[in-house]
Formats: C-alpha cells, sequence, structure tokens
C-alpha cells in the first residue's frame, strides 16, 4: 500500500512538471499593479526576453548645500561661562604649485560607469519617493523599440494614470513603430507632454498622428528627426485650418529637421486659424528671409480670406450650443411639450376662427342694421310726404262745407 501511495504521489509531480513545461500552454492574464518596476519585467519576461532592461529612478542633480542659519544673537552664542562657543576649523585649503588655490570640482554631473550608463534602462520619476504606483515620467535613452517591446509598453503605459509626460531618445523608431506609438499616446489620456527626438522615419508625413483631434497634450516635441516640408504640411493641418482647430497644443519644438522655406509657410498658414498655440522653436532648419517674412504677417494683425470666413462661421454654428444650452428634454418632457404646445396652438387657431366669425357675423349684422334703418327712414319720409298731401284736401273739404 505504501509503495503505491509512492508511485502515484511520484506521478502526480511529473504530470504537473509537465503541464508547467507545455509551452502551447497559455499563461494566466496578468494583472497589472501600476508599479513599473513590478509590472515591466513581468511582461517582458511573458514576452520572450532573456535580457530585461532595468527599471531605476532617474538620476537628479545634486543640490546646493544648504546655508548655515545663524541663530547667535548680538554677542554670539556663549556658554555658561561667559565665553564664547569654539567653532570648528575649517578644512585646509589646498594649494597648487603657484600657491593659487585648487577649483573643487562641479556639484552638477554625477559620475557612472562607463558600461553602466550605456545600458538599456527605463528611467522613472515618481511623484513621491514612497508611492512607486504614482510613476509620472518615463524617459528610455538609447536603445531601439520593435514592435514586441512597443506591445510591453502599451501594456505597461496605458495603466498608469498619473504619467503626464514620456520622453523617447534615439529608439530607432520605423514607420510601423511610429504608428503603434500614436495608438499608445491616445490611450494615455492624461499624457500632457511628449518628446520623440533623434528617431527618423522615412515617411515623415505619419509624423501627424501623434497630434490626433482628441489629444490632450500641451507640449510637443520632434527635434532631430529629419522631417521635411511634406512631414510640415501634415503636422500643419493638424494645428489649424478653416475645418480643424487644435486646441490643446502651447508649445511645439521642430528645431534641427529640413522643414526649409516651403514647410515653414505651411505651418504659418495654420497660425492664422490657430489662437492655442504658443511658443513654437523652428531653429537649424533652412528657413530664409521668405519664411521669416510669412511669419511676420501672421504674428501683427490681418484679415482672414472669404474662404477662411465662411468655414470659420461654419464651424462656429456647429460648435455653438443650441437654444436650451446643450441639454435636451427627457422624452416625457419633450411629448409634454409637444401636446401642450399642439393644443395651446390648437386653442389659439380656434380662438381666432371664433374671433374672426364673430367679426364678419358683427359686420352681417351690422349691414343688416342699416337696410333696416334705412328701409324704416325711407317709409318715415314717405309718410311724411303723405300727410303732408292729406292736409291740404282736409282743409278744402271743411272749408267746402
Amino acid at each position: 500500500m505504501v509503495r503505491k501511495a509512492a508511485e502515484k504521489a511520484h506521478h502526480k509531480d511529473k504530470s504537473k512538471e509537465h503541464s508547467e513545461d507545455d509551452p502551447n500552454k497559455e499563461p494566466e492574464p496578468y494583472t497589472f499593479t501600476g508599479n513599473l518596476e513590478i509590472d515591466f519585467p513581468e511582461v517582458c519576461r511573458r514576452a520572450g526576453y532573456l535580457e530585461i532592461p532595468p527599471v531605476v529612478p532617474r538620476t537628479k542633480p545634486p543640490g546646493s548645500p544648504p546655508a548655515a542659519d545663524d541663530k547667535g544673537g548680538k554677542g554670539g552664542d556663549k556658554k555658561r561661562g561667559g565665553k564664547a562657543a569654539e567653532q570648528p576649523h575649517p578644512p585646509p585649503v589646498e594649494l597648487n604649485k603657484d600657491g593659487t588655490p585648487v577649483e573643487p570640482p562641479p556639484r552638477t554631473y554625477v559620475l557612472k560607469d562607463t558600461y553602466d550608463y550605456m545600458r538599456p534602462k527605463v528611467q522613472i520619476e515618481t511623484e513621491y519617493e514612497d508611492k512607486k504606483t504614482h510613476i509620472t515620467c518615463v524617459h528610455i535613452r538609447g536603445w531601439k523599440i520593435d514592435m514586441r517591446m512597443g506591445e510591453v509598453l502599451k501594456q505597461t503605459l496605458t495603466v498608469m494614470d498619473k504619467l503626464h509626460t514620456l520622453t523617447l531618445w534615439n529608439v530607432g523608431l520605423t514607420t510601423e513603430t511610429l504608428i503603434f506609438l500614436s495608438n499608445i499616446v491616445t490611450q494615455c489620456h492624461n499624457l500632457k507632454t511628449l518628446s520623440v527626438e533623434a528617431s527618423p522615419v522615412e515617411d515623415t508625413d505619419k509624423w501627424c498622428l501623434l497630434l490626433p483631434e482628441n489629444t490632450v497634450l500641451t507640449s510637443l516635441s520632434l527635434r532631430n528627426n529629419r522631417i521635411d516640408s511634406r512631414g510640415a504640411d501634415a503636422i500643419s493641418r493638424c494645428l489649424g485650418t478653416a475645418k480643424r482647430n487644435n486646441k490643446t497644443l502651447q508649445n511645439l519644438n521642430m528645431s534641427y529637421n529640413f522643414i526649409g522655406d516651403e514647410g515653414f509657410i505651411h505651418i504659418v498658414n495654420s497660425l492664422r486659424l490657430n489662437r492655442t498655440l504658443l511658443s513654437i522653436l523652428v531653429a537649424a532648419n533652412g528657413i530664409t528671409d521668405v519664411g521669416a517674412e510669412a511669419i511676420s504677417e501672421v504674428l501683427s494683425s490681418f484679415t482672414l480670406k472669404h474662404e477662411e470666413v465662411i468655414e470659420r462661421r461654419i464651424l462656429q454654428r456647429e460648435q455653438s450650443p443650441d437654444r436650451h444650452g446643450g441639454r435636451s428634454p427627457t422624452p416625457s418632457r419633450r411629448g409634454d411639450r409637444s401636446g401642450s404646445a399642439s393644443r395651446t396652438s390648437s386653442d389659439k387657431d380656434k380662438k381666432d376662427k371664433g374671433g374672426k366669425g364673430a367679426q364678419q357675423a358683427g359686420k352681417k349684422l351690422s349691414a343688416k342694421d342699416e337696410k333696416v334703418k334705412s328701409k324704416d327712414d325711407a317709409k318715415s319720409r314717405g309718410a311724411v310726404k303723405d300727410d303732408a298731401k292729406s292736409k291740404p284736401t282736409k282743409a278744402t273739404s271743411v272749408a267746402s262745407d
């Protein structure tokens, strides 16, 4: 009996190991925690990555040392015996050969190992140091993002509610990954700042996908992406046209590209109807006096063209609220109002008809009365004439008698 029980347990263990090592078995769905330090490695492992980039806090430059607080009175700090407190002696100053003091090392950077600095990593910034789920900024620098890594970023970034800044520098984008990145941006509903730099693509007109109609971005940086006039034209149509106007973007950086005068004029024309953009950087783009003259006309007062005026009025009419302040009544109230309105309108019609009939009847009666009066007057006049004729005859008859 004991031997049979041991064989059954051994068989169960083997079947369990076989089920765990089965590659065809689908893994259980992962429940995201919102902590990128936990979610990102797990999703990468499920995606089949052998070397997983670590998630580390972004190093900040060291701040200046706090100033010494002078809490002493007019006479300085004194001990019980009345003597001044002894201050520590300053450290000895190192001198050069010529007798000048040695300059201390700067405190604006932090030294790191070369291999550690160049290793791919995901740098994060949190709103609070003790709360890892409140991640506000994600920075990725110097390693290529392919479609598989893009899927990992989509699953991990879209679940973070506090994320408002995403920085991608030299990540080797392609047209396919840029389109996929635009889908990620639209799903991050609180993302306000996006920076995609040093990552040129072949189809430059696809950069406009980062500015959809429902975007909430307030700052966009596309520096050093080799964007030409065709890409600038596509971006200008997202900034402002007669039928479409971006109302969220405030800062746009397109420095170190190849937009030239032709592309810059497209952007300038989009600013004629855009009243949200506050700053635009176009340094090192081959812009000459032609582009400078075009932007000077837009920065001053100008008149809209006839087509722009018509399209602007149509857009304002479509976006203006209705007479009820944008609120439509409920179906029951709507039916009551329609019924009451129909009843009141029918009552008004009846009253109007009744009033008109009474007026017409009154007119007919007055006409009849006038006819009767005229007849009576005529009869009275005839009677008077008859009386006048009859009186002389009577007189003659009396006289004859």
